[in-house]
């Protein structure tokens, strides 16, 4: 075997070792940056992290968004088929451990929400706000889309469905998550908001 060819091979096989380490080290670390709040409401886990080639984006698989806490309130469990991540600075990501993204996308998602038995509870009002809230604020972002999302409203009590909405899109553009305004679904001040 060639000398000059050999080396080549070595230095191909240690690249994607490299490769795949760093992508075993990525998966590991976003999930634990993601969720490193303590005062977060609802936790984010994933069965699957897909790094795009040449570190141009994230496709987390089977996304599951679960509340930490569950009483008699509203909750809200939110199922994704898949999220999608462009445009994440790598540099802030393994430097500093922080969130600095472009876009972050909801494939098909379903968010069941559970009415509770509390008459008190205000909070209920403002869930949706809530959740997109306490997800949106873990990272500096810029553009936030559901597309063919669903909400599905159960009774706490029975378990039993008693509405349903579906072929939500939703397209928020240009998001400053550090002015709240509750008066939008994704509650914050921004340039564009397309809801169909």
């Amino acid at each position: 075997m060639n000398k000059a060819l050999k080396y080549f091979l070595i230095a191909v096989a240690t690249l994607f070792i490299l490769a795949k380490g760093l992508e075993w080290w990525l998966e590991y670390t976003f999930e634990s940056t993601i969720n490193s709040n303590p005062d977060r409401a609802y936790n984010i886990t994933y069965d699957d992290f897909d790094l795009h080639t040449f570190f141009k984006g994230i496709t987390l698989y089977e996304v599951l968004i679960e509340p930490l806490k569950t009483d008699s309130g509203t909750t809200i469990l939110g199922k994704v088929d898949y999220a999608t991540i462009s445009g994440l600075v790598w540099v802030d990501f393994l430097v500093n451990k922080s969130l600095h993204i472009d876009e972050i996308s909801f494939i098909k998602p379903v968010f069941e929400v559970t009415i509770g038995t509390s008459k008190s509870n205000k909070t209920g009002e403002n869930s949706i706000q809530n959740l997109f809230q306490d997800i949106l604020t873990r990272g500096d972002l810029t553009n936030f889309r559901i597309e063919n999302g669903s909400i599905v409203l159960k009774d706490h009590t029975s378990k039993a469905t008693f509405g349903n909405f579906s072929k939500i899109n939703v397209s928020a553009l240009n998001l400053k998550t550090d002015s709240v305004q509750l008066k939008h679904i994704i509650p914050f001040k921004m340039d564009d908001l397309t809801f169909q």
